[in-house]
């Protein structure tokens, strides 16, 4: 099930040739199906002519999504996307435990393939190389489920999807490469309807001042409720 855009988008800055958002769950970021578009609706909502998005958050991926308002400040942030300057954060809840409080995985990943499953991890050296650093910050036994911080040093098409699967756990909520037997158990008990995914921190050279900025989403409130549910103190956790 596909968490419907009707959400409210949070601006996070608005400045230098840039604007950043909050995205919500629900929105694809350059619509290719017809769907919500979060370019086409903020250039209607801020009358807005030219805006483009410097990076994709799946549709059902939250937080921090960055937009230029010119071609000279876009090119400057995709670059540092491509040249791996930007430093990424996501928040995920996942199915059951990582054996290790935190690692890497290293595994390349398919190009889109189509179908249920349309990213595979790739076995040896071909593919596209896939690097992701994660950290476990609370768990339940009981569920069970994780709080787990990942930073992947890619930005590869459903990236930390896959490689939370290869890793043995998945994201709760994930009906494409998660356990659909645990995601209707978290939609019965919290609500969740979509993957677990919050794109939480962002910190982005600012084209303008050349300086470094951080930029953070809140989480969402469907997260956010299952985390209250799950894991004792989370926010001071996640408060680091």
């Amino acid at each position: 099930m596909t968490a419907h855009a009707n959400s409210k988008i949070t601006v996070l800055y608005d400045n230098d040739g840039l604007l950043i958002v909050n995205k919500p769950a629900g929105y694809e970021s350059i619509s290719t199906t017809g769907g919500a578009c979060l370019t086409k609706t903020l250039k209607t909502q801020l009358n807005i002519y030219e805006l483009s998005p410097a990076h994709r958050l799946d549709r059902d991926t939250t937080g921090v999504q960055v937009f230029c308002r010119d071609k000279n400040t876009l090119k400057k942030v995709e670059d540092q996307f491509r040249e791996r300057v930007t430093e990424k954060e996501y928040l995920a809840i996942c199915c059951g435990i990582p054996r290790n409080p935190e690692g890497t995985i290293k595994r390349n990943l398919s190009k889109w393939g189509g179908g249920r499953r349309p990213v595979q991890v790739i076995k040896g050296n071909t593919g596209l190389e896939a690097e992701t650093e994660y950290q476990l910050l609370a768990r339940n036994k009981a569920f069970p489920a994780s709080l787990v911080l990942f930073k992947p040093m890619q930005g590869r098409t459903h990236q930390i999807r896959v490689h939370a699967e290869a890793l043995g756990r998945p994201i709760l909520g994930d009906d494409q490469y998660g356990d659909r037997t645990e995601n209707q158990k978290a939609k019965n008990e919290f609500g969740l309807d979509r993957q677990a995914l919050h794109a939480w921190r962002l910190i982005l050279i600012n084209p303008v001042t050349e300086k470094p900025q951080l930029f953070v989403a809140d989480i969402p409130h469907d997260m956010a409720i299952s985390c209250n549910a799950l894991f004792e103190d989370w926010l001071q956790i996640i408060d680091i």
